[in-house]
């Protein structure tokens, strides 16, 4: 048997989210999602209670889990919200974006995209792949998937688990790649490294060379000053004197 939520049962439509009722706005989720602005402008047949009228004739939500919802509500209800990103985890604003993409609540869904994109920079990026393609965020796949090509760990059961073997495979293939480039990345700089080297090798052998051939003249230059100055010694010994 349903049982009403302690946290939302205050105001004019009575929603069942598995087994427990929520009493909310419906203006707000009028407001917020055109699945909800759709659902209510169905006529309802006459002498029939509407759905979402009281506890004994809820609307019924099916496929969802009750806490998503809780979180959705906190998101919409303004007391729960406070500074900027709401203060919610990256569990809650998964539960959020999984709503409002499956009600269509565009603006609400946009905000947890923003809230989740630096929260999942810390997470796997497979994680991130994976919520992309459950709920329709193309701008997140290819920042992910190039994280994930670069990342350092090889891909996992996790991974796989969470962007499926096609996908994985794909990965893997552009992994390989792209070591391969690195290797043959880090071959070349080597190789230009090597190259540069030899090159001061070589001025510095030629500066050797110049330095020992200044040397040489230099100490040539040095003895036949020294030759020069021992003759004139001898030859003014030799001179007689009067």
């Amino acid at each position: 048997m349903a049982h009403k939520n302690a946290e939302f049962y205050s105001q004019d439509i009575v929603i069942q989210v598995e087994d427990e009722l929520f009493k909310v706005s419906q203006d707000l989720f009028v407001q917020h999602s055109q699945v909800f602005r759709d659902m209510f402008k169905i006529p309802q047949p006459e002498g029939i209670e509407p759905d979402g009228s009281s506890d004994e004739r809820p609307l019924i939500l099916e496929g969802i889990e009750k806490q998503d919802f809780i979180q959705l509500l906190r998101f919409l209800y303004p007391q729960f919200q406070g500074a900027a990103g709401h203060g919610f985890s990256l569990d809650h604003w998964k539960s959020v974006l999984k709503l409002s993409n499956l009600y269509a609540m565009t603006e609400v869904k946009d905000l947890a995209v923003d809230c989740l994109t630096p929260l999942l920079e810390a997470e796997s990026p497979s994680l991130q792949i994976h919520l992309a393609q459950v709920h329709n965020v193309p701008k997140w796949l290819k920042p992910a998937k190039a994280r994930l090509i670069e990342r350092s760990n090889p891909i996992d059961e996790n991974d796989v688990r969470l962007i499926g073997s096609t996908l994985a495979l794909e990965v893997c293939a552009q992994r390989e790649k792209a070591l391969r480039e690195k290797a043959l990345g880090e071959e070349k700089l080597l190789e230009n490294k090597l190259e540069k080297l030899e090159n001061k090798l070589d001025k510095l052998g030629d500066a050797l060379k110049n330095a020992l051939r200044d040397k040489t003249m230099l100490e040539d230059m040095l003895s036949e000053e020294l030759s020069r100055d021992m003759s004139f010694q001898k030859s003014k010994k030799s001179k007689p004197r009067h």
